[in-house]
Protein backbone atom coordinates (compact mmCIF):
# COMPACT_ATOMS: atom_id res chain seq x y z
CA UNK A 1 0.00 0.00 0.00
CA UNK A 2 1.38 3.37 -0.94
CA UNK A 3 1.60 6.30 1.45
CA UNK A 4 -0.89 8.35 -0.59
CA UNK A 5 -3.41 5.50 -0.57
CA UNK A 6 -3.04 5.21 3.21
CA UNK A 7 -3.62 8.96 3.62
CA UNK A 8 -6.71 8.83 1.39
CA UNK A 9 -8.13 5.90 3.37
CA UNK A 10 -7.50 7.67 6.70
CA UNK A 11 -9.17 10.82 5.39
CA UNK A 12 -12.13 8.76 4.18
CA UNK A 13 -12.51 7.09 7.58
CA UNK A 14 -12.31 10.48 9.30
CA UNK A 15 -14.96 11.91 6.96
CA UNK A 16 -17.25 8.92 7.59
CA UNK A 17 -16.90 9.38 11.35
CA UNK A 18 -17.66 13.10 10.99
CA UNK A 19 -20.77 12.34 8.94
CA UNK A 20 -22.05 9.90 11.54
CA UNK A 21 -21.17 12.27 14.37
CA UNK A 22 -23.10 15.11 12.72
CA UNK A 23 -26.19 12.98 12.04
CA UNK A 24 -26.24 11.18 15.41
CA UNK A 25 -25.04 13.85 17.83
CA UNK A 26 -25.23 17.12 15.94
CA UNK A 27 -28.85 17.34 14.82
CA UNK A 28 -32.16 17.98 16.53
CA UNK A 29 -34.30 14.87 16.38
CA UNK A 30 -31.32 12.53 16.39
CA UNK A 31 -33.26 10.02 18.50
CA UNK A 32 -35.78 9.69 15.67
CA UNK A 33 -32.99 9.24 13.14
CA UNK A 34 -31.45 6.49 15.28
CA UNK A 35 -34.82 4.74 15.62
CA UNK A 36 -35.18 4.75 11.84
CA UNK A 37 -31.66 3.40 11.28
CA UNK A 38 -32.22 0.62 13.81
CA UNK A 39 -35.51 -0.28 12.14
CA UNK A 40 -33.89 -0.42 8.70
CA UNK A 41 -31.17 -2.73 9.99
CA UNK A 42 -33.96 -5.21 10.79
CA UNK A 43 -35.45 -5.05 7.29
CA UNK A 44 -35.92 -2.67 4.35
CA UNK A 45 -39.06 -0.55 4.59
CA UNK A 46 -40.83 2.24 2.76
CA UNK A 47 -41.53 5.59 4.42
CA UNK A 48 -45.14 4.72 5.22
CA UNK A 49 -44.05 1.51 6.97
CA UNK A 50 -41.38 3.40 8.92
CA UNK A 51 -43.93 6.00 10.04
CA UNK A 52 -46.45 3.34 11.08
CA UNK A 53 -43.96 1.16 12.96
CA UNK A 54 -42.49 4.11 14.85
CA UNK A 55 -45.84 5.81 15.47
CA UNK A 56 -44.94 9.07 13.77
CA UNK A 57 -46.35 11.26 11.04
CA UNK A 58 -45.37 10.39 7.47
CA UNK A 59 -43.75 13.82 6.98
CA UNK A 60 -41.53 13.32 10.04
CA UNK A 61 -40.36 9.93 8.77
CA UNK A 62 -39.81 11.38 5.30
CA UNK A 63 -37.72 14.26 6.67
CA UNK A 64 -35.38 11.92 8.57
CA UNK A 65 -35.13 9.45 5.69
CA UNK A 66 -34.11 12.29 3.37
CA UNK A 67 -31.41 13.41 5.84
CA UNK A 68 -30.06 9.86 5.88
CA UNK A 69 -30.18 9.64 2.08
CA UNK A 70 -28.32 12.95 1.68
CA UNK A 71 -25.68 11.69 4.11
CA UNK A 72 -25.40 8.44 2.14
CA UNK A 73 -26.11 6.40 5.29
CA UNK A 74 -29.11 4.68 3.71
CA UNK A 75 -29.99 3.90 0.13
CA UNK A 76 -33.22 3.82 -1.83
CA UNK A 77 -34.40 0.97 -4.01
CA UNK A 78 -37.33 1.17 -6.38
CA UNK A 79 -39.32 4.07 -7.77
CA UNK A 80 -40.56 7.06 -5.85
CA UNK A 81 -43.90 5.56 -4.84
CA UNK A 82 -43.33 2.69 -2.45
CA UNK A 83 -39.54 2.86 -2.66
CA UNK A 84 -37.82 0.95 0.10
CA UNK A 85 -34.88 2.12 2.15
CA UNK A 86 -32.05 0.11 3.65
CA UNK A 87 -28.66 0.73 5.26
CA UNK A 88 -25.98 1.78 2.78
CA UNK A 89 -22.45 0.40 2.59
CA UNK A 90 -21.11 3.47 4.43
CA UNK A 91 -23.31 2.77 7.45
CA UNK A 92 -22.65 -0.97 7.42
CA UNK A 93 -18.88 -0.44 7.26
CA UNK A 94 -19.04 2.00 10.18
CA UNK A 95 -21.47 0.10 12.40
CA UNK A 96 -19.05 0.17 15.34
CA UNK A 97 -18.86 3.97 15.19
CA UNK A 98 -22.64 4.19 14.78
CA UNK A 99 -23.23 2.02 17.85
CA UNK A 100 -20.74 4.05 19.88
CA UNK A 101 -22.38 7.35 18.93
CA UNK A 102 -25.85 5.91 19.53
CA UNK A 103 -24.83 4.85 23.04
CA UNK A 104 -23.48 8.35 23.67
CA UNK A 105 -26.74 9.91 22.44
CA UNK A 106 -28.87 7.65 24.63
CA UNK A 107 -26.83 8.59 27.74
CA UNK A 108 -27.93 12.22 27.41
Amino acid sequence: MTISKTIIEKNSVKKNHETLNTIILGKKGAETTVRIIDLLFKRPLNINQIAEQLGMHYNTASYHVNLLLESKLIKKEGGNYGAIYLPAKLLKENIHTYNKLKAELLKK
